[in-house]
């Protein structure tokens, strides 16, 4: 498949009908959708810089109805963050996209509210309700969104990550599934469905272990490991450094890897 642009980054689940190893959605399942129609599109940036590292939180400033519920700005928060196009591309957790380029933030209408986004070979995917979804590049420039879903990933996404030379990306549905560039799998690491969620640094050699329940993190590289505990996430970064945040922390529980930045979020693992 085909790419539309470059960029690295870092980086839930319903039944759905399964014809083989393919995804397909069955045609009479209707999910829920987003209707932003009343809201200004233009925004502020979501987060604040110190020290060199990023800080999200919350973005909608009035009342807005979002899957049937009202959502408030001390409700909604950024929950994972990529880049893409030259962008940054920031999704609340109610499901609402950010999209942060040179010259303008935007709020970005979807028709799909995806719980996790990631980049790789140049597309942009999203999971929603365990399926994998992939951008319709033709939208990209627009503020309303479509997502498509794809027929390559395994049923049931748990948890989606890339290896941050842009070769693999590997999808967790009880077992692990690791895809080239031909979105072909290339490897199956045999694991139980559960509560763990594999990070990728550079390669397939370098990657965490997280126990989103026991909040444990087990670093893997090459041939070294060590478990770090009291963690609610975790990154390796291209320098092998591994960067966590502490389960106890108030304000962020969750931590993305973009472009060689650190951002810090509020991720929605502790709600599964």
């Amino acid at each position: 498949m085909s790419g539309k642009c470059a960029n690295n980054n870092m980086p839930s689940s319903s039944i759905v009908p399964n014809c083989g190893s393919r995804k397909c959605v069955d045609e009479d399942v209707v999910f829920p959708s987003i209707d932003f129609s009343m809201i200004d599109t233009q925004c502020p940036s979501p987060y604040y810089k110190l020290n060199g590292n990023y800080y999200c939180y919350g973005m909608i400033d009035e009342s807005v109805a979002i899957d049937s519920r009202i959502i408030c700005s001390s409700e909604d928060t950024v929950g994972d963050v990529v880049g893409y196009c030259g962008s940054t591309i920031f999704l609340l957790n109610s499901g609402m996209i950010i999209k942060e380029s040179t010259n303008s933030t935007v709020k970005i209408t979807s028709n799909k509210a995806v719980e996790s986004i990631v980049v790789f070979d140049d597309n942009l995917y999203g999971v929603y309700y365990g399926v994998m979804y992939m951008l319709d590049y033709s939208t990209y420039e627009t503020n309303s969104w479509t997502w498509k879903a794809t027929t390559w990933a395994i049923d049931i996404v748990e948890s989606v990550s890339t290896t941050l030379d842009g070769k693999h990306i590997i999808i967790k549905s009880g077992n692990i599934y690791v895809y080239d560039r031909s979105l072909k799998i290339v490897k199956t690491i045999n694991m139980a469905h559960g509560p763990m969620v594999r990070i990728y640094g550079n390669d397939l050699d370098h990657y965490i272990d997280w126990d989103k329940v026991d909040y444990t993190a087990t670093v893997y590289q090459c041939d070294q490991s060590y478990t770090l505990r009291d963690v609610s996430g975790a990154i390796i970064t291209h320098d092998a450094e591994v960067i966590a945040v502490d389960s106890g922390s108030e304000d962020y529980d969750s931590i993305r890897y973009v472009n060689g930045e650190v951002y810090y979020v509020i991720g929605k693992y502790k709600l599964v």
